[in-house]
């Protein structure tokens, strides 16, 4: 059969185009695009995987940091809110903190009298052991277990105004009349801490009266204090409270009140005396 020239030249149209149709298609394919939701939740992701590795490094720093510096924070901590407390030098001679084991060694203590007083300490705490809960050291709450005040120590003192050292530390704390304690805002939120026991043992009372200038050597019983919780400083207070009470109660059980008492009339009694016998003369 004889194909006509307008047929050829129309397989021969239908043949360019379709060249050039797929032509075309071959230079743009076609691409997948991308919802915007799914490349914000990407970026999203890796903003949080950033920020939980900068937080991860810094608690590991802080952890590391407290590990390593635990000896000086303890002692730092003590005489900073123990001064607080008292108004007056509270000093730590050093310590010890064996974190394999969770236990620690606190050694010489001291809390200074107030000024116009003789006796230069108004008591020592010897040595001290205390037991930690390790797991508690990056919590908000510090927990310690134990702590064993050996021969706590203690200089009871009335001078010559009739005033008593203990009796002012007493009053200083925040828990007694006339304190002058305020929490200040520069020091930011207090670590809070949790004392399940403290025990005292072999303690000692000296007692002085410069007046009279007697001087009196008094035992201090064992005792101890359960639960305490707060910040260091109202530990501190409640802690050296206790202490002060104890040693006044002691002091005044022995009657060394009655003594100081009659001690002080007698000298106002010879005092006038000898202003009688100058005016007789």
């Amino acid at each position: 059969m004889a194909v006509s020239k307008s047929g050829k030249s129309a397989k021969k149209n239908v043949k360019k185009t379709a060249g050039k149709s797929s032509r075309k298609t071959a230079k743009k394919p076609v691409k997948s695009k991308m919802p915007k939701r799914n490349k914000k939740k990407r970026s999203g992701r890796k903003a949080l995987i950033v920020t939980g590795i900068v937080v991860l490094i810094c608690i590991a720093g802080g952890v590391a940091y407290l590990l390593t510096n635990i000896n000086f924070i303890v002692k730092s901590a003590i005489e900073k809110y123990g001064s607080r407390a008292t108004q007056t030098a509270v000093r730590v001679q050093g310590v010890d903190i064996h974190l394999k084991n969770g236990a620690g060694d606190i050694r010489g203590l001291t809390v200074a009298s107030p000024k116009g007083y003789d006796a230069k300490h108004a008591f020592s705490l010897g040595q001290i052991g205390v037991d930690l809960d390790l797991k508690s050291l990056t919590g908000d709450e510090i927990r310690i277990e134990d702590i064993i005040i050996r021969a706590p120590h203690v200089f009871a003192e009335i001078n010559h105004d009739n005033k008593n050292n203990l009796m002012e530390i007493k009053n200083n704390l925040p828990s007694g009349r006339g304190s002058a304690y305020k929490t200040t805002k520069t020091d930011g939120k207090e670590v809070r801490l949790f004392i399940r026991r403290i025990r005292f043992s072999e303690g000692k009372i000296d007692a002085a009266v410069i007046p009279l200038d007697r001087a009196y050597e008094l035992k201090m019983p064992a005792f101890e204090m359960t639960n305490l919780r707060g910040t260091p400083s109202q530990i501190a207070s409640q802690v050296i409270g206790r202490i002060c009470n104890m040693a006044l109660y002691e002091v005044k059980k022995m009657g060394v009140g009655k003594q100081i008492h009659s001690g002080l009339e007698k000298q106002k009694k010879k005092a006038t005396d000898k202003v009688k016998g100058w005016l007789k003369r």
